[in-house]
């Protein structure tokens, strides 16, 4: 089985956060990649998050999902008001991140969920970077790919 991967990388001029995850997520590894995300020198509470999940297998129950959503209540001065385009494309994906989405409600987020990259880009709103750009900074967060 394969472990979950994450990478990120803070854009400061256009305030937002890209993050690629892979692999079986648990809500453990989760919050352990947010809070070492928060202390990236670059983070800022009102990041917009770019958040690609299509390739996580997600590994988690009901009471996970409330469990990190109490880590980003907690930490709400850290995370603060921000925006969140979950980028899916599988049933066990989708599901989840409703769930989470539902959860969140009413919280200082606004999360909404995608099946492609450029539709989550468009609501996330960026000013001056046409979509293409924003590909070339975000294809170097995906590992390359072997060809056997």
């Amino acid at each position: 089985m394969s472990e979950f991967k994450s990478n990120y990388k803070i854009i400061k001029e256009h305030n937002i956060v890209l993050e690629y995850h892979s692999g079986p997520i648990d809500a453990g590894s989760f919050i352990n990649f947010k809070h070492n995300l928060s202390l990236h020198p670059d983070f800022k509470s009102d990041l917009k998050y770019f958040v690609h999940l299509q390739d996580v297998t997600f590994d988690i129950t009901k009471n996970d999902i409330h469990r990190y959503v109490d880590f980003l209540t907690t930490n709400n001065s850290i995370f603060g008001k921000r925006q969140v385009a979950l980028i899916t494309q599988t049933p066990n994906q989708v599901v989840n991140t409703t769930l989470f989405k539902f959860t969140e409600q009413m919280k200082n987020q606004a999360i909404e969920i995608f099946s492609t990259n450029e539709t989550a880009f468009d609501w996330l709103n960026i000013k001056n970077v046409h979509f293409n750009e924003f590909q070339m900074l975000f294809e170097p967060l995906k590992p390359a790919t072997v060809l056997v």
